[in-house]
């Protein structure tokens, strides 16, 4: 989100909304859409809140001749998939249960590209550690999930099992509690995450003959405590508050420019790396990365589920 005091606010771009990592695009930018009428390769489940057996299990080929990076469908969206249909077709009537799983898998590494009820995509490549994908609806959406399943490599097309499930339960530890916003001393590790951004980023810049951003200890206690709201669930997912955080800045150092990126993944070994990469790959995003900025604060915070929320702020001094 940019926010300059002399024009009126601009469209949102924020970063998706399932565990994994998901992308909500410019119209116009993603070329595999979604076609209600298209008869899935290997079948349609009907499935209401409670369904039994569970896990439903459908078999399917996994791979294509198409690079899903060439599909503008986000950040995470990889492997080769065949665009032509989905794979499975999931229609989902949201009941009692609070997650909704789609996990594959193979003896080969697989990727999981699925279009939400709302039209958004959703993807995940490696999922705890694993080379089988897996993405999280949480809380699930009524509608329809058209599902592609892809492998990484380029080749022949290999044998998969897709599985969707509303009693997963992650193998990993999780911490006790969501964290909350909060002015106390920074966690060392959330400290270092929020570091790599602002370098990463900076490196980005640096890459395109552009400055160094200034890193800003308050502009990225704003963003921390913006990025803990969206972990905690106090704020949804995106810019809920944006101006009054440019309001905050302004009350310190006059601004001519602000914006706002954020980011959400999990699953991944270096979210860090995920959530610039998106950043990168999302021209809303992108824009404000190398517009003319000449301070930045980075916050991260981690739910209870082990998923990574970042904010990054941009600021343009007068």
């Amino acid at each position: 989100m940019t926010f300059n005091p002399s024009q009126t606010l601009r469209g949102v771009l924020s970063l998706g909304a399932a565990v994994g990592v998901g992308l909500l695009a410019f119209p116009g930018a993603v070329s595999l859409a979604q076609d209600y009428n298209a008869t899935p390769l290997y079948g349609t489940l009907n499935l209401d809140a409670g369904f039994t057996p569970d896990p439903q299990r459908v078999d399917v080929q996994a791979g294509g001749s198409t690079n899903a990076r060439t599909l503008n469908l986000g950040s995470g969206c990889v492997g080769y998939i065949a665009v032509s249909q989905p794979d499975v077709r999931v229609r989902y009537e949201a009941g009692r249960y609070d997650t909704l799983s789609f996990h594959v898998t193979s003896n080969v590494d697989t990727t999981l590209i699925i279009n939400g009820p709302h039209g958004q995509w959703y993807c995940n490549d490696d999922f705890d550690g694993s080379v089988n994908p897996r993405v999280l609806f949480s809380p699930p959406r009524s509608g329809q999930y058209d599902i592609w399943v892809g492998t990484y490599r380029e080749g022949r097309v290999h044998s998969a099992q897709l599985e969707v499930s509303e009693v997963w339960q992650s193998s990993a530890p999780r911490p006790t509690s969501a964290p909350r916003p909060t002015s106390a001393p920074v966690n060392r590790d959330i400290s270092r995450l929020e570091r790599e951004v602002h370098d990463q980023v900076n490196a980005y810049r640096r890459q395109q003959g552009l400055s160094s951003l200034e890193f800003d200890p308050y502009i990225s206690q704003l963003a921390r405590n913006h990025s803990q709201g969206m972990a905690s669930g106090q704020v949804e997912f995106g810019h809920d508050g944006a101006q009054q955080r440019y309001d905050a800045i302004g009350q310190r150092t006059p601004y001519r420019q602000a914006a706002e990126n954020v980011a959400w993944n999990s699953g991944y070994s270096n979210p860090v790396e995920m959530a610039v990469e998106g950043w990168i790959d999302s021209p809303g995003h992108h824009r404000n990365m190398t517009g003319p900025y000449e301070r930045a604060g980075v916050g991260v915070a981690i739910n209870s589920d082990g998923a990574y929320y970042f904010t990054q702020i941009f600021m343009r001094p007068r």
